[in-house]
């Protein structure tokens, strides 16, 4: 009778001690995604982008195509006390590759410089060049410095194509906005820690001739053999409180639309991108007021112009091993 009361007495603590065990063990299964990259590493990052345009002008339909290889090399310089790291990227290969109705061009640094476009040749100035960017441990970009004193140089070059001259130029006037582009879509960490099935939001500001609202929705599908698997999705959209939108007063309207989605393999331990891949499409439609006086009647669709851009990008990064730097 008293092995039976003990038994009794002991099978609620049994129970309490199971219950307590499966709620550590569902703890365990969280974990908090963080940028944790050392002080003094290094590691190699090659990026590739495909841009592919359909432009509307004033009844003219043109297409456009741009693909851009980079292989960084990326060094930690600096992590300080809050996580927040200074990495110093440098360009140590660059393909460009332009093809438009009025111009085509292409750039491989791989290429003997006899091979290279003439017009093109220019683009060479950015090997061996760097610039730094600081960011949190969770993802995000606070600042970069060094880039307008690299698109400088590279404007005073006199063997680059009017298209990246353009491009350079629109950049220095609009450094700020347009740097924090530099993180666009990789995913910024939620601030508690999530299981897989877990999601989280994120809202933020783009920069593309217009301030643009970013809704980004991130979902942590899969942990395996020391690394996650995070799947994005994004939509966006015009913000009216832009200074620019109202600046074009009533007469004009714009409408801007996207989505995007992406999937990101990362690392457990350092959150290094392991893997990344992005797909998006943007459109754009501007059409002027047509109830100003003096507008003939029917010639609405003739001073409408807009764009669709559908962009797919591929990103793999690793660790440099020691080796690898010393013979660098």
């Amino acid at each position: 009778m008293r092995t039976r009361s003990v038994y009794r007495s002991a099978l609620p603590l049994a129970v309490l001690f199971a219950c307590v065990v499966a709620v550590v063990a569902l703890a365990d299964d969280k974990i908090e995604l963080r940028l944790r990259l050392p002080a003094g590493k290094s590691y190699s990052l090659d990026a590739a982008w495909q841009w592919h345009m359909v432009r509307h002008e004033f009844g003219e339909v043109a297409e456009h195509r741009v693909s851009l290889s980079i292989g960084f090399r990326c060094d930690v310089d600096d992590v300080d006390q809050t996580g927040t790291m200074t990495l110093r990227l440098t360009c140590e290969r660059l393909r460009l590759k332009v093809d438009t109705p009025s111009v085509a061009f292409s750039y491989d640094s791989s290429e003997a410089p006899d091979d290279t476009d003439k017009g093109a040749a220019g683009l060479g100035v950015l090997l061996g060049e760097s610039f730094s960017a600081r960011v949190t441990n969770r993802g995000a970009i606070l600042e970069v410095t060094g880039l307008r004193e690299l698109v400088e140089r590279l404007l005073l070059q006199a063997d680059i194509p009017a298209e990246v001259r353009v491009i350079g130029e629109s950049f220095l006037l609009q450094q700020d906005k347009l740097s924090a582009a530099l993180g666009k879509p990789a995913p910024v960490f939620p601030e508690e820690p999530v299981g897989v099935g877990d999601s989280w939001q994120v809202t933020s500001k783009e920069w593309e001739g217009l301030e643009l609202n970013v809704r980004s929705t991130y979902a942590l599908i899969a942990r395996k053999e020391g690394a996650v698997t995070i799947k994005g999705s994004r939509q966006v959209s015009v913000d009216p409180e832009s200074d620019v939108f109202k600046a074009m007063g009533s007469d004009v309207s714009i409408t801007v639309s996207g989505e995007g989605r992406s999937m990101w393999t990362l690392s457990e331990a350092e959150g290094l991108l392991l893997d990344g891949s992005v797909e998006d499409l943007r459109t754009m439609s501007v059409g002027l007021g047509f109830d100003a006086e003096g507008v003939a009647e029917g010639v609405g669709e003739e001073l409408k112009r807009g764009f669709r851009i559908t962009t797919t990008a591929t990103f793999k990064g690793s660790e440099l091993r020691r080796a690898q730097v010393a013979a660098e």
